[in-house]
């Protein structure tokens, strides 16, 4: 590994390390139900700025990103989070009335419950990129996992992989725990999205330009 590589891994581990306290702060600071959803908005937009921009203010940066998506990010955050309570509701309720039908259908709402905790994981990856209809926003994750099974996957597997260190290695938590896998969900996220129109996605991303609308697939 060259020294270059090391630097780079250096940077990017120092700047972990700061957003995953700044998500600590900025969560606190919004009373925890008021601040989990913008705080991890801003997350995911400094994580897509510091890889399209290299350095910048991270602090400021994250502020910003913080006080834009406050009323928008628990909007959506919140609409996801009902429809995923809604479906676990719904699965204990059939699985109470104890028949082979019911327990299948408990079966397919599980399902379901489990693709929309990884809609929400994955949310975020994909708003801060697009401005798009409130519509559009809740059911852009969920075409996400659709039509790239691959990589909803491989987000799945890296995050039970990382959930086992923290297992394993608890004291990881308050330096990484949260920002680590939001750079393996964006990273995942990112790379299929610039895959998307021959890399063009990544070239209007460089030139700070914003989509009305995120592709329909």
């Amino acid at each position: 590994m060259t020294g270059k590589k090391i630097q780079t891994y250096s940077d990017w581990l120092i700047r972990l390390v700061g957003l995953n306290f700044l998500w600590l702060l900025f969560s606190g600071l919004g009373l925890g139900f008021l601040g989990i959803f913008p705080a991890s908005s801003a997350l995911f937009a400094c994580l897509r700025d510091c890889h399209r921009q290299g350095q910048i203010k991270v602090w400021l940066r994250f502020k910003d990103h913080f006080l834009a998506s406050l009323f928008t990010s628990n909007l959506k955050g919140y609409s996801l989070l009902s429809l995923i309570a809604l479906l676990w509701i719904d699965y204990r309720w059939l699985l109470s009335q104890r028949s082979l039908l019911t327990y299948l259908l408990a079966l397919v709402l599980f399902l379901a419950c489990l693709i929309s905790c990884l809609g929400l994981l994955i949310f975020f990856a994909l708003d801060v990129h697009y401005q798009v209809k409130f519509s559009a926003a809740i059911l852009n994750p969920f075409r996400f996992i659709c039509s790239y099974p691959k990589t909803s996957l491989a987000i799945c597997g890296s995050l039970l992989l990382w959930s086992l260190v923290l297992y394993l290695i608890p004291g990881l938590g308050l330096f990484l725990g949260i920002s680590l896998p939001t750079r393996i969900i964006s990273y995942c996220v990112q790379v299929q999205l610039v895959k998307l129109d021959g890399g063009q996605v990544g070239h209007l991303l460089q030139k700070h330009e914003k989509y009305d609308k995120l592709y329909y697939l």
